[in-house]
């Protein structure tokens, strides 16, 4: 019984080891497809803001704007597109799960709304305590209050 079970072992580290020669290898279980594709779930890279330095400028030379439990800083930028970042503080809330769940919705709401603004603008989203108890519908709603008011759309 050994012996078979180590000549099967074998016999699979052999065919692994030419798989990974081909470079292509079967997943033993059906893939689910939207894992594969993770562009609909993040913001384009160009249309990230990511240096601490773009979000100091953002919040001292910026213009605000507040609708309800948001807060809108924007900047004109000299680059053709339009970045954003997000500000979900501890004060929404303790648990990190909860602010990444906040900061994943506003994702979503704001990403088809990216080809819609043509200026080159950084904006920053500043969350504030009570958007983790609000629907979807609602933050949508107040995101576009927010561009309407600031004429980015």
């Amino acid at each position: 019984m050994a012996l078979e079970r180590e000549k099967g072992q074998k016999e699979e580290e052999k065919s692994l080891k030419e798989e990974r020669k081909k470079g292509v290898r079967e997943l033993p279980f059906d893939w689910p497809l939207n894992n594969i594709n993770r562009q609909y779930y993040m913001l384009p890279q160009k249309n990230r803001l990511k240096r601490k330095k773009d979000f100091e400028t953002v919040f001292k030379k910026g213009e605000g704007i507040k609708e309800g439990f948001l807060f809108l800083k924007f900047l004109p930028s000299k680059l053709k597109g339009i970045r954003f970042g997000f500000v979900v503080s501890e004060k929404v809330s303790k648990k990190a799960a909860v602010r990444n769940r906040v900061k994943r919705q506003l994702r979503e709401i704001i990403r088809p709304q990216i080809p819609k603004i043509d200026k080159g603008v950084d904006c920053v989203l500043i969350t504030r305590p009570g958007i983790e108890e609000e629907n979807f519908k609602d933050v949508k709603e107040a995101i576009d209050k927010l561009f309407k008011r600031a004429r980015l759309i």
